[in-house]
């Protein structure tokens, strides 16, 4: 099933990409064939890459590895039906292949097919895999009942971490109306608790300027102190601002965090910080606050969210779902 690549571009920018949290293929770096493929999506070189796949796999090395791994690169650049085709074909050849099964039914749920196609994945899932089945079924209730979820339980404890999400600088490394807007929210929200943590994520995504570093000027500017800022500067996407927010807090001890985003990111990211505590088993409240603004078209959001919060529940890659068969 050949298609092409328009929306999958080659990263042709100055960004030390090693720098930044991975997106795709972590889990075969012990799959030797796909040694040369691997570098390419290390250094953001997804078309490349792609192609490289789409030529070991005519060739006659059709291994369910690079299948696999073609499925998850095309599965985060919305061309679902071929990640289903893909996921289809491992089945074909592996009927009782857990991963295959599991972002086949991430597929079809973000493409909205018919419920009797996902109840009929489901119930395949929970034959081969039961527990796998509970925590997957658990996490897409999670989703489905907070995807649209725009106004998040205030906090009702003294807030004592805020977790700020980065966006795209400008070229200039100016901000965006959408970055600023987040920014005075969060210096508002210092006001309110001056005692509180306040963690910034967001790396050099676009051009070499980085966002935690820049949002740290401004709220520097703003008279907050710097004891009291924290610039994690990995995250090229929500799943990075997580891993970063979780790997501070995860040894520190904070009862009531808030999340400041936009509105229409506002769901996925409360979700997403929920989940990522969840995993660790880290007892604290989460609450939300949103800028000012009026809410465009969701579905993109909406498909993003449950990509996003399965990649987070470790229902992405591999070798989480590995990890999740053997707990």
């Amino acid at each position: 099933m050949a298609i092409e690549y328009g929306t999958v571009e080659d990263y042709k920018g100055s960004v030390e990409t090693a720098n930044l949290i991975p997106l795709v293929g972590t889990s075969y770096s012990e799959v030797e064939e796909l040694t040369e493929i691997l570098h390419l999506l290390e250094n953001w070189q997804y078309k490349s890459a792609l192609i490289e796949l789409d030529k070991l796999i005519s060739s006659g090395q059709k291994t369910i590895d690079s299948l696999l791994l073609k499925g998850e690169i095309v599965s985060l650049f919305d061309y679902n039906q071929e990640a289903i085709h893909l996921f289809d074909t491992v089945l074909t050849m592996d009927s009782s292949n857990v991963y295959a099964m599991v972002m086949r039914l991430i597929q079809l749920i973000i493409i909205k097919e018919e419920a009797v196609e996902i109840d009929r994945s489901l119930n395949a899932l929970r034959l081969n895999a039961p527990y796998l089945y509970d925590y997957f079924k658990e996490t897409l209730d999670f989703i489905n009942d907070n995807k649209l979820r725009f106004e998040c339980d205030a906090n009702k404890k003294p807030i004592d971490l805020i977790c700020v999400f980065g966006y795209f600088l400008n070229a200039d490394g100016s901000m965006p109306p959408k970055l600023k807007q987040r920014l005075d929210k969060v210096i508002s929200l210092a006001k309110e608790y001056p005692s509180a943590t306040i963690l910034i994520s967001g790396g050099a995504v676009q051009n070499a300027y980085v966002e935690a570093l820049e949002m740290k000027r401004v709220l520097l500017e703003a008279g907050i102190p710097e004891d009291r800022l924290v610039a994690l500067t990995r995250a090229r996407d929500t799943v990075g601002n997580i891993i970063e927010f979780i790997d501070y807090i995860k040894d520190r001890m904070f009862s009531s965090i808030c999340v400041v985003t936009s509105l229409d990111h506002l769901p996925r990211a409360w979700m997403s910080l929920k989940m990522g505590l969840k995993n660790i088993g880290y007892d604290a409240e989460v609450g939300a606050a949103a800028t000012e603004e009026t809410v465009g078209d969701m579905q993109k959001e909406i498909r993003l969210s449950y990509q996003t919060i399965f990649r987070i529940a470790g229902l992405f890659e591999k070798q989480d779902i590995r990890k999740l068969m053997m707990d």
